[in-house]
């Protein structure tokens, strides 16, 4: 089976780092992004089958989730996780979160 390609977009690089980390340890892709607008570029469901998306981007969950069902998208923040909810996020994990937890959730 060909790796998945999972999109991640965290204000925080440091998060990013380590959930891109984590996704290439899994044998998947990881596409990281710290910018809203790169992120927006990327993403396409030909290429990425999952979303990481950070609270601060509500509005982007919903957005890529209107343009793109396909796309499952994981909510992560240090919110409760009800807007991600609402917004469309599958699945919303709180920070800091450990890396068994991504790894269940993907």
């Amino acid at each position: 089976m060909s790796p998945m390609g999972i999109a991640i977009l965290d204000q925080d690089k440091a998060t990013v780092n380590i959930l891109a980390e984590l996704i290439a340890d899994m044998g998947e892709t990881p596409s990281p992004f710290i910018d809203k607008d790169k992120f927006l570029e990327a993403i396409n469901p030909r290429s990425h089958a999952i979303a990481i998306i950070c609270d601060e981007f509500v509005d982007v969950i919903e957005g890529t989730k209107q343009v793109y069902d396909a796309i499952e998208i994981v909510g992560i923040g240090t919110a409760g996780g009800e807007e991600s909810l609402k917004a469309g996020a599958a699945h919303y994990l709180k920070k800091p979160f450990r890396a068994e937890e991504i790894r269940r959730v993907l």
